[in-house]
């Protein structure tokens, strides 16, 4: 069975419950291959949980974020959105988002399976957001 490594893992630990419970579930199903792009997902990582005052305004001076702090469900305690990414050659696949696309089909259909309803910020309208996740609330 495969895991996250410390550094995912720690930040997993500071999400919501649902969270702990479906993305366990994600990497335990890779190598995935998506049958509407024909792509593989080796494997994955979670970038962030929980941000707070000092990392949520950062992500926003830095343009990773539209939200200041407080208005982001990452700044909930535990966090309401994760953000997560696959990983090639141990790295995050930032600028591909056939990829993105396929590992969000494979994270929404794991949550949904578990009949949890998240939000994938790669349909935002305001912002390509590929590796944001949040719980509907």
């Amino acid at each position: 069975m495969a895991g996250f490594g410390r550094t995912s893992q720690r930040r997993l630990d500071s999400c919501h419950e649902e969270f702990k419970i479906v993305m366990p579930l994600v990497i335990d199903q890779l190598p995935y291959v998506d049958h509407v792009s024909n792509r593989v997902i080796h494997d994955c990582g979670i970038i962030c949980g929980y941000r707070d005052e000092d990392e949520q305004e950062e992500a926003y001076r830095l343009g990773n974020s539209k939200a200041r702090f407080g208005q982001s469900l990452h700044n909930t305690d535990p966090s309401n959105a994760c953000d997560t990414l696959p990983m090639g050659d141990g790295k995050y696949m930032w600028n591909d988002r056939t990829i993105h696309a396929a590992y969000a089909r494979l994270v929404l259909r794991t949550a949904k399976e578990q009949g949890f309803d998240w939000k994938w910020g790669g349909t935002f309208k305001s912002f390509y957001d590929a590796p944001h996740f949040e719980r509907i609330l």
